[in-house]
């Protein structure tokens, strides 16, 4: 040949001449949507422990394909929960990136960087700094320093900064294709972390005829990402879940404690209510700020004058019905409040589940706690009880006055049960006694009420400062 030229170089130099020919194609567009560019945040949060986030950014997409990537999600974000909404955008693929910056992680973004090492000499006890390439990253980790390779890492890692690819917070990335440019998207994905019960405080009247009822919403934020003036939508019930999270985005998308008594406040608006199936949604009326792991209270529901009825119950244990037992100690009898949830009381309202702490003033006007309970989902027309505890000056004895064994599955027994009241004022004390099997009543002081098929019920009135006796015999087949 007269050309010393390589032949592989005249082949490159001939394809970049040749019309038509494309060397690289064009490296596709990377467009963020930081968190700064958020426009609108809307939280739909669940009783247990989820919620579904909307998050509104404005970006530049532009025609064609483009990466566009949604920076710091939650890191409890759900890795297959999430969407992408935006005008005439299609998602080809798309990813969620929930990896936390680990040392194991930066080491393995930083392979082919120099990192500095330091490490405390066991000589003079002071800290050394030494350079070092990586090599391979975790879990078989080789390190050059000083132009040796050694497998074991030379000290602790200290980075200049974060090694490309790794972020402070999940983020999602999708390659998306754009008709046309687009100047929004939102971003709906799963999340843990976020949950939300009702908290009441009722105060009773100083006749403890009535009470008032606030409910706050208690927000609580455990997913390490603050969240700010979100519009908020509270799913009251027991939504049913999956592992499989895209599924579910389709299916929902006693102490003494003392207050200074001040005159009752306004009743505050209710937060809006709707029906979502067999659900309940509460919206906000404002928009709420729920900083990272800190726990916010809003206003949900009000009432105000609520009758309610005070009730002293004593219900025995059942094993007292299959043997011969010693006579029982004294005990204090249960103190419950009753109230019905429908609109003549001041109600007619769906209570969510919560915590019910009841207030009632003494003779300062001082409000005192008496007592707190746990409240189930309570709907229209039913009713709701309280316990608050037992009561201190209500007391029951009990004495099985006689046994017989009339055969392998029937016994008779009797029973005495003393009830004493040193309060001023008579009291009422609901008797259940959980007879099991069949069972008969065959002689009794006060008539009973079948209220189950498994309990008889008594109502005995105690007088003040005095006591009541309540006996019976009963025949029980098993």
């Amino acid at each position: 040949m007269s050309s010393s030229r390589p032949v592989a170089a005249v082949l490159v130099l001939a394809l970049a001449a040749a019309p038509g020919t494309v060397l690289a194609a064009d490296p596709v567009p990377e467009v963020t949507a930081a968190e700064g560019a958020r426009t609108a945040l809307g939280l739909t949060i669940y009783n247990h422990g989820s919620a579904l986030v909307t998050d509104r950014r404005s970006v530049s997409l532009p025609a064609g394909e483009a990466r566009l990537v949604f920076p710091g999600l939650p890191r409890e974000v759900q890795p297959t929960g999430a969407g992408l909404r935006a005008a005439g955008v299609q998602v080809v693929q798309q990813s969620l990136d929930t990896s936390l910056p680990t040392p194991d992680a930066l080491l393995a973004a930083a392979v082919g960087q120099e990192v500095t090492f330091e490490r405390l000499n066991p000589v003079t006890g002071a800290t050394e700094s030494v350079r070092a390439r990586v090599l391979a990253g975790p879990p078989a980790p080789l390190f050059e320093v000083d132009g040796k390779v050694r497998p074991d890492i030379p000290g602790t890692p200290v980075f200049d900064a974060l090694p490309a690819g790794v972020r402070l917070h999940p983020a999602w990335t999708g390659l998306v294709r754009s008709e046309a440019t687009a100047p929004a998207a939102t971003l709906a994905y799963l999340t843990g972390g976020l949950g939300w019960q009702a908290d009441y405080t009722a105060t009773l009247s100083e006749d403890a005829k009535s009470l008032s009822l606030q409910a706050m919403a208690t927000l609580n934020n455990d997913t390490g990402t603050t969240f700010p003036a979100a519009a908020v939508k509270l799913v009251a019930g027991e939504v049913a879940r999956v592992d499989d999270a895209p599924m579910m985005a389709k299916a929902a998308r006693g102490g003494m404690m003392e207050y200074a008594a001040a005159p009752a406040a306004a009743p505050m608006a209710d937060a809006a209510r709707e029906q979502i199936g067999a659900f309940h949604l509460y919206t906000l009326d404002r928009p709420v700020d729920l900083p990272a792991g800190r726990t916010v209270q809003h206003a949900l529901l009000s009432a105000q004058t609520v009758p309610v009825t005070t009730e002293y119950r004593l219900e025995s244990p059942p094993h007292v019905f299959f043997n011969q037992v010693m006579g029982d100690t004294p005990v204090h009898v249960e103190t419950r409040l009753t109230f019905t949830n429908d609109t003549a009381s001041g109600l007619g309202k769906p209570l969510p589940a919560g915590t019910v702490r009841v207030f009632a003033p003494d003779s300062a006007g001082l409000l005192q706690l008496v007592g707190a309970d746990r409240l189930d989902h309570l709907g229209e027309g039913r009713e709701g009880h309280v316990t608050l505890g037992r009561a201190f000056d209500v007391t029951a004895e009990r004495v099985q006055t006689d046994f017989k064994r009339l055969s392998d599955r029937v016994t008779e027994t009797a029973h005495r049960i003393t009830l004493t009241n040193g309060r001023d004022e008579a009291v009422t004390v609901r008797v259940a006694e959980p007879l099991p099997g069949q069972w008969e009543i065959l002689e009794a002081s006060t008539p009973a009420e079948k209220a189950r098929s498994d309990q008889a019920v008594w109502r005995v009135t105690v007088p003040a400062k005095g006591e009541a006796v309540l006996s019976y015999r009963a025949r029980i087949q098993y």
